[in-house]
């Protein structure tokens, strides 16, 4: 899977970075490409729920082709949890990121990040993940919190730096599950 040298391509502001990949393989493309927005205006979580999505946060897609049997592809997200994971905490020099199943990263019990996977369909997935970095959506159904307030020490161009590292970290994930050691390595 050569994830790691995947096109970017960067928006303002896009009703969701999922369904921008959605059209984009509809009018063919079979190539990884990462959409990243400023602003989604519809970003939804699982069960279509809203994902607030003003900027200031991290709002990515990685569309890319998979050749795995189905009943492996609900794996995808937990691989993209523990880049997630492996990304903040490496920024942040410390270990602090949990994962619940089966798309929330969480710091101190609060949810900072959500993943959505989708099949496309002639094997293309879509990898949705929004990282709150700058601010946290005012929830009651359960508590939120964003990077910058967990670590004051993220430098100037933070989206930026999550964004690549997260991307690096992702595209690693990604290779060792795909390359036959799986969802247990």
């Amino acid at each position: 899977m050569a994830l790691a040298h995947a096109e970017t391509v960067h928006l303002k502001t896009i009703d969701s970075t999922n369904l921008e990949a959605r059209r984009r393989v509809a009018a063919g493309l079979r190539d990884a490409l990462w959409i990243v927005a400023d602003e989604q205006t519809a970003g939804r979580g699982r069960f279509d729920r809203h994902w607030v999505s003003t900027p200031g946060n991290l709002y990515s897609t990685l569309v890319f082709p998979v050749s795995v049997a189905a009943t492996s592809l609900s794996q995808i997200g937990f691989v993209a949890g523990l880049a997630v994971a492996t990304a903040v905490n490496e920024l942040a020099a410390c270990s602090l990121v949990q994962l619940k199943w089966p798309n929330d990263c969480l710091i101190g019990g609060a949810k900072f990040s959500g993943i959505l996977c989708e099949t496309l369909g002639d094997g293309m997935v879509a990898l949705g993940c929004g990282i709150n970095i700058a601010h946290a959506p005012q929830v009651s159904h359960y508590p939120a919190t964003f990077l910058t307030a967990q670590f004051s020490g993220l430098p100037n161009g933070e989206k930026t730096i999550v964004l690549q590292s997260y991307q690096r970290h992702l595209a690693a994930w990604l290779s060792i599950w795909s390359r036959g050691e799986g969802f247990a390595e």
